[in-house]
């Protein structure tokens, strides 16, 4: 019997490996189970001593949008969280160094995510004064501020009663009873706002760089608001990987000058990228190029000036708003700029600026002394210049008692005492000519120009201007010209320029200093015989229509305010064409100054010109063959100067505009004149009585000027005493004789 077969007895089937969803990369490469735990799976705890980490790769995941979206929540939990912990440290440690920076980068440049610094609202030493000039800490150590507060205020009067309860042993007033605190009074730093940081972002270094040193080389020597080794130092950090807080080798309260104010505060890249801005107007780019790359800079200034600045009266803020104002003049909003530069006056008088006195100085550097005075006479000569060109009042003309900055280069005043002038010539000569020359343009604009408006309109009409006020004030003051002519340096002076050393005259800056001096002094020339000039040009104007319509004579002017007059009006004219000369000459190349002083400077010499021209005196002593070639010549200055702007091919429309309108009214008085000879031939009797009645040409007055003859008047600063002088001369509404 054959054995059955035997039976098959059923293996199990191996039980598959359970899937799971998620496995660490150490496990898969080990391909070992892993239980998917996070942090660290079981495995990998077993494995304590192996050199890689547990960790788990995004595209090994089921769900990769959704993982996506949760790792995206934990870094920005993160995120905050380090924020929160960075709060806090600088809570702790005000004035400690931040963390490290990370990456910088727009394109090559590097972008600076570190924080930056400014006011809190609440700091105390902000609260401690209120706006009403009321101390609210009760305590002579409330009192310590860096802000000045005069005689009248209630804090000065709280230090009168601790000087008096203290037998006068707490502080000494000054002279003026108000009182100059010396203790700095230090302002807590805070994180910029998301917006601040982007703002503060840097372009490429080599675009700041060539636009910085642009600024240096044509701007800083003419303006110098800053003091350059400071500034550079700070902006020099902003490309360190690890930059240190220290000190810089002298601090000062301006840019740049400490930590407060250094490369990571709002203020400091606010006054960066205004210094960039204005150096863009120098720089030899295509007009839409140059534009848009002067739009990066005045963007991110505009996005970093925030009103909380104006809490924080500080030196470095004025300096910041001085080159806001300058870069504003190049703007069509003139409003911005008084309104910028009133701050900027207000604020340097809230630090009492304009007072110098022992117990202030003791305490503060040379810089620091130095810094002031630069910053109080920028604000000085700033309200002058803006109150020509606008033709508003004067804020700060009754300030004359601070000393000039000393004649000191930058590297000089990290001394601690003052060095004995410098025996050759150096940068800051030609800011201190401009100040000087700029003082007698105050007087000049507060005496001629600044009329009052009340009394004017009480009396229904302005002074007869025959009368010639003011002859003995343009008579003084030419001789003050004359004389700041005569102390010109060499080195500064039109005159000596080519008989200096092959040294100092191989040097650029002192060729482009000696270039806007001189058309300074032109311009103030012009402006101080001007008004004589209209005049003159009222009064001939008068004359003759008098003497055409037969009637009574005109009430005439002396005969010798009349001899003095015409000296004085063609000089008026003769300075205008050497001005339109220098602007022709200089305008374009680069020994001149900012191409919006060229244009008001050509502007206002082309309406003389063309005012001339109806003049007959002014006409027969120049010649109208000359003042044709001056209006010429200040055509092609304003021709060349269009690449800078489109308000200057405006400007040059609208003069030629009024060209057109004077060559109208000298045909009308041409034929005035012609029929006036033929009516003396013609008997009486021939003219019918309805031609009789009619009036002659002379009857037709001067048309006044449209309001928009030189384009929207918002376009550019154009003031208004410039438009409407012209129609003051040619409209005689007053005429009427009974």
């Amino acid at each position: 019997m054959t054995p059955s077969p035997p039976s098959e007895v059923p293996h199990p089937q191996p039980r598959k490996r359970r899937k799971i969803a998620l496995a660490c990369d150490q496990c898969r490469l080990r391909k070992s189970r892993c239980d998917g735990v996070k942090p660290v799976c079981g495995e990998c705890s077993h494995r304590r001593q192996q050199r890689n980490p547990c960790r788990y790769n995004l595209e090994h995941q089921k769900d990769p949008e959704r993982d996506k979206y949760v790792d995206t929540l934990l870094a920005r939990i993160q995120h905050l969280e380090e924020e929160a912990a960075l709060l806090k440290a600088n809570a702790r440690h005000p004035l400690a160094s931040e963390p490290d920076q990370t990456n910088r980068g727009i394109s090559e440049a590097k972008t600076s995510t570190q924080f930056f610094t400014a006011a809190h609202d609440d700091d105390p030493a902000l609260l401690s004064v209120d706006a009403m000039g009321a101390n609210s800490i009760m305590s002579q150590d409330g009192l310590d501020d860096t802000r000045y507060y005069g005689s009248s205020s209630a804090v000065a009067l709280m230090q009168h009663v601790y000087s008096t309860i203290n037998d006068g042993l707490l502080t000494t007033p000054t002279p003026d009873g108000s009182q100059a605190h010396s203790k700095p009074s230090p302002s807590k730093p805070k994180l910029m706002s998301s917006q601040d940081l982007q703002a503060a972002k840097l372009v490429s270094r080599s675009v700041m760089d060539k636009t910085l040193n642009c600024y240096w080389e044509k701007i800083y020597h003419l303006y110098p608001f800053l003091h350059k080794p400071s500034f550079m130092a700070a902006y020099l950090k902003l490309w360190e990987p690890d930059p240190s807080e220290g000190a810089n080798h002298v601090s000062s309260r301006g840019l740049g000058g400490s930590s407060t104010y250094g490369h990571r505060s709002a203020v400091f890249h606010c006054a960066l990228n205004l210094m960039l801005a204005l150096a863009t107007q120098f720089m030899d780019l295509p007009l839409d190029i140059r534009q848009s790359l002067e739009r990066v800079f005045a963007d991110k200034a505009k996005s970093l000036c925030q009103v909380d600045l104006f809490d924080d009266g500080s030196l470095a803020v004025i300096q910041t708003l001085l080159l806001m104002t300058q870069f504003l003049q190049s703007t069509p909003h003139p409003n911005r700029c008084w309104n910028c530069l009133g701050i900027a006056c207000r604020m340097a008088q809230a630090l009492g600026l304009y007072i110098e006195n022992p117990r202030t100085t003791d305490t503060l550097s040379l810089l620091d002394v130095e810094l002031r005075r630069r910053a109080w006479h920028s604000c000085v000569m700033l309200d002058a210049v803006v109150g020509m060109t606008l033709g508003r009042p004067l804020i700060l003309h009754r300030y004359r008692s601070l000393p000039l900055p000393h004649l000191l280069s930058d590297e000089q005043l990290y001394c601690q005492n003052v060095p004995v002038d410098p025996p050759g010539p150096i940068f800051i000569h030609f800011f201190i000519q401009s100040l000087q020359l700029y003082q007698i343009l105050a007087d000049i604009l507060a005496r001629l120009y600044e009329g009052d408006p009340a009394a004017t309109h009480e009396s229904g009409n302005t002074a007869r201007p025959d009368t010639f006020a003011h002859l003995d004030f343009v008579l003084e003051y030419d001789d003050k010209i004359t004389a700041f002519e005569s102390q010109i340096p060499p080195h500064l002076y039109w005159k000596d320029r080519q008989s200096l050393p092959p040294k100092v005259l191989a040097v650029n800056m002192f060729e482009q200093q000696s270039s806007v001096l001189l058309v300074r002094y032109l311009h103030l020339r012009v402006l101080l015989y001007r008004p004589v000039f209209t005049n003159f040009c009222q009064h001939v104007r008068r004359h003759n229509v008098f003497a055409a319509r037969s009637e009574q004579p005109l009430p005439r002017a002396s005969d010798i305010s009349l001899k003095v007059s015409l000296p004085l009006a063609i000089a008026c004219v003769e300075s205008s064409i050497l001005l339109i000369e220098q602007v022709h000459l200089r305008a374009t190349s680069s020994a001149t100054g900012a191409w919006w002083y060229n244009l008001f400077y050509a502007r206002t010499a082309g309406m003389v010109i063309l005012l001339s021209m109806v003049c007959e005196p002014v006409v027969t002593s120049i010649t109208l063959a000359r003042l044709q070639q001056a209006w010429s010549t200040c055509q092609t200055a304003l021709a060349s100067m269009q690449k800078f702007s489109g308000a200057v091919g405006r400007c040059l429309q609208g003069l030629e505009n009024l060209h057109e309108h004077i060559l109208a009214f000298l045909e009308r008085d041409e034929l005035r004149s012609k029929d006036t000879d033929l009516s003396t031939t013609i008997p009486s009797g021939a003219v019918g009585p309805s031609d009789q009645s009619q009036s002659g040409p002379w009857d037709t007055a001067f048309i006044p000027l449209p309001t928009d003859i030189f384009g929207d008047p918002d376009d550019f600063d154009w003031p208004g005493p410039e438009v409407s002088f012209l129609d003051d001369v040619f409209a005689f509404p007053e005429l009427h004789v009974s």
